[in-house]
């Protein structure tokens, strides 16, 4: 995903890890080395994008993977 400057392609490796690389396009298009932000793994239970960037390009939204043990408690909670 481009931040919204278009100076930095977020996307997350192998890995799952985010990542990020620095664009530039002058005088040539160019990209610096990616550089981890942080590591993963999210919820991916479709295909596509699973994550969304801030405007800013400092916050982003995506789903961790319930813990078994979580996953109970919250089968608990939920009205039958």
């Amino acid at each position: 995903m481009w931040s919204r400057d278009g100076r930095e392609l977020f996307y997350l490796d192998p890995t799952m890890a985010m990542m990020s690389v620095t664009i530039h396009t002058r005088p040539a298009f160019s990209a610096d080395n990616p550089t981890k932000l942080f590591d993963g793994p999210w919820y991916a239970g479709q295909p596509g994008r699973i994550y969304d960037v801030s405007r800013d390009g400092q916050r982003f939204l995506m789903i961790k993977p319930a813990k078994p043990d979580q996953a109970e408690e919250l089968k608990q909670r939920l009205p039958r």
